[in-house]
């Protein structure tokens, strides 16, 4: 799993439970098992999809491993 630097930042500054929850989705996923996250494809960004957990939002593809773009608040995660 490779986490960009900019969403590893974002991810300190949200709470420790979310954090936790968003790092054993992004585990589960790595591991095919999406089963109970929500999840959907990005529409216009072929290959991109979104987790979202709680209030907030992570941009995500899957290129031969889980490489996340992107953290942060629902509407503001986007921009």
């Amino acid at each position: 799993m490779i986490i960009r630097k900019s969403a590893i930042k974002a991810l300190k500054k949200i709470p420790v439970k979310t954090r936790e929850s968003f790092m054993t989705a992004f585990e589960d996923i790595e591991n095919g098992d999406t089963d109970g996250l929500d999840i959907k494809s990005l529409s216009g960004r072929d290959g991109y999809s979104r987790l979202r957990i709680g209030s907030y939002k992570a941009i995500y593809t899957i290129n031969m491993e889980i490489i996340v773009i992107r953290v942060g608040p629902r509407g503001d995660v986007y921009k």
